[in-house]
């Protein structure tokens, strides 16, 4: 099934019960028919929007913020000797990067938040995820072969040891 009509049947379904609603903030990933990366997030009422980036839940506030300046580049002005990066032209590892660190930053000051990130990674043919190194994961799982383009790789990693 594509993705947009995953989003748009999470949609109705949340439409669906608007007088009495479920009170959630969904967020949807996956790869599109193009074989892009897209990212759909609902209201509790149903209200869609696919974006670059998006944070829900405990330290929305907090998240939100960081990806906007990191991942999209706002609020900032390009220097001579380093312009602004289009958005969506990132490596796997800087992203990751960037989710771990703002994850962290989240541990330190929402003891909602908790102290570990699970990742989950999509491959898809002829992108750069397979490039993605685990070494630094406590966990990867991702079936029998994560080289295969579709696998999903997980990655479990503790954000603050006390």
């Amino acid at each position: 099934m594509p993705l947009h009509s995953i989003a748009r049947l999470i949609s109705t379904m949340l439409y669906g019960k608007r007088f009495f609603p479920y009170y959630v903030y969904n967020i949807l990933g996956g790869v599109d028919e193009q074989g892009r990366g897209a990212v759909y997030s609902f209201d509790p009422v149903g209200s869609y929007e696919r974006e670059f980036c998006r944070a829900a839940g405990a330290a929305q506030s907090l998240l939100q913020p960081f990806l906007d300046s990191q991942i999209m580049f706002k609020n900032q002005l390009p220097v001579a000797a380093r312009p602004i990066p289009e958005p969506g032209t990132m490596t796997v590892p800087e992203v990751l990067r960037i989710v771990t660190d703002s994850f962290t930053s989240a541990t330190e000051r929402h003891i909602e938040v908790g102290d570990g990130l699970e990742m989950y990674i999509v491959r898809v043919p002829g992108s750069a995820a397979s490039e993605v190194q685990l070494q630094s994961a406590v966990e990867a799982t991702g079936g029998e072969d994560t080289q295969t383009p579709g696998a999903t790789v997980v990655l479990r990693r503790e954000l603050k040891k006390d």
